[in-house]
């Protein structure tokens, strides 16, 4: 055999695997894993090649040596013995044929390897994101929560950022969830519906509203997205666009009080449950300030809900699909506190929803049921000095 035969000789074999994987090119897992199975694909074809040109060099040895016989078969290698091709020559022995497959067998556990290290990977990356499609509320407690002396009945104070509690005063105890079921309606249509979806005011909603309760005075037969006829439910609690909403993304409003009362479960809102979309009281329509904070904490990441709350007014102009529309939420004077709101209900007596700034940090407090604006007021001071070092 000539110098060519030295890259097929048995006894090279781990040289050339070693050469083999260090000639491999630095690349990402997917890449690499590809190149991996081609090299695999070009090392048989050129062993074929290479087996073809022995078996061809051994025909003419034979025949230049008188002997007439079929070429050697080297699609195996043999621990054996090969007969001799003529008297006084004998070929070196093979190696078992571990040789060739040892080289299969790394280079195919690599491929695994590399696979799996490429799975781990994106699986890595893509768990993070399947647990924050849908994030919601850590509960944690601070070490020192207080529970200052207040003219209200219920009140709690959280810090957005961190999720911890700082006040607490019957922050637990349920109470009638009035209008502030306007703020699960809205999350749960932005959970559920794109923003931008055209919604048609329809009569039969407008008839269903509960009368006495407020309204956004809507007109049927307008078209109206969804993220502008929000304005129209949390500005002034309009429970024309409660009903509106709900049968637009729920199909009719039973099915869509269902999913509130799941979106209120996966908030982990214990103190919670719905009975309608509007504002109703009922023994099964109920909440508690601490709840409230927490609704109102996740519902400020979303960003619709975000810039619609914390707005005062927001004008519709007329257009081919809909009447102009102005619709405008009135706070409590008395409340100095930014906040989402300050009224008065008859079921809740004055309450406020404020979101200072603490520190860098967005607080969000509740108070519910104080019995005078001048009282409300007096009670946010008290909660917010409490926290303050």
């Amino acid at each position: 055999m000539d110098h060519h035969d030295e890259k097929f000789a048995p006894e090279t074999v781990d040289e050339q695997i070693e050469l083999h994987l260090q000639q491999l090119p630095i690349a990402s897992h997917t890449s690499l894993d590809t190149r991996m199975l081609k090299d695999l694909q070009q090392i048989a074809e050129q062993d074929v090649q290479r087996i073809a040109q022995v078996r061809a060099r051994l025909a003419r040895y034979a025949l230049e040596n008188g002997e007439k016989r079929k070429p050697i078969d080297l699609r195996e290698y043999q621990a054996e013995t090969a007969p001799p091709l003529h008297s006084g020559f004998q070929p070196r022995k093979r190696k078992a044929p571990g040789a060739r497959r040892r080289l299969v067998t790394v280079l195919t556990g690599l491929v695994a390897v590399l696979l799996l290290a490429s799975m781990l990977t994106v699986f890595a990356r893509v768990k993070p994101q399947q647990e924050q499609t849908h994030p919601k509320i850590q509960h944690q407690t601070s070490t020192v929560v207080a529970k200052p002396v207040l003219h209200g009945s219920n009140a709690f104070l959280l810090d957005a950022d961190m999720g911890t509690v700082l006040v607490d005063v019957n922050g637990h105890a349920r109470v009638s969830v009035a209008h502030f079921t306007k703020y699960m309606v809205a999350i749960t249509a932005l959970e559920n519906a794109d923003p931008n979806q055209m919604i048609t005011i329809d009569q039969a909603s407008l008839d269903a509203v509960p009368k006495g309760l407020s309204t956004a005075q809507l007109v049927a037969g307008d078209q109206i997205p969804l993220h502008d006829l929000l304005n129209g439910l949390l500005l002034p609690s309009g429970n024309d666009a409660a009903g509106v909403i709900a049968r637009a993304v729920g199909g009719d409003p039973q099915n869509f009080v269902a999913m509130m009362n799941e979106e209120a479960r996966q908030l982990q809102l214990n103190d919670t449950h719905f009975n309608s979309p509007y504002a109703i009281s009922s023994a099964d329509n109920y909440t508690s300030a601490a709840d409230l904070a927490s609704m109102m904490r996740y519902g400020m990441q979303l960003e619709v809900f975000s810039e619609d709350i914390t707005g005062t007014i927001w004008t519709l102009q007329a257009s081919a699909y809909n009447h102009a529309y102005v619709w405008e939420n009135v706070n409590l004077p008395q409340v100095n506190e930014p906040g989402v709101e300050s009224g008065h209900d008859k079921e809740i007596g004055y309450h406020a929803i404020f979101t200072p700034q603490s520190n860098g940090h967005l607080l969000i407090g509740v108070e519910i049921n104080a019995p005078s604006p001048e009282a409300l007021n007096a009670d946010v001071s008290t909660i917010l000095r409490s926290v303050k070092p």
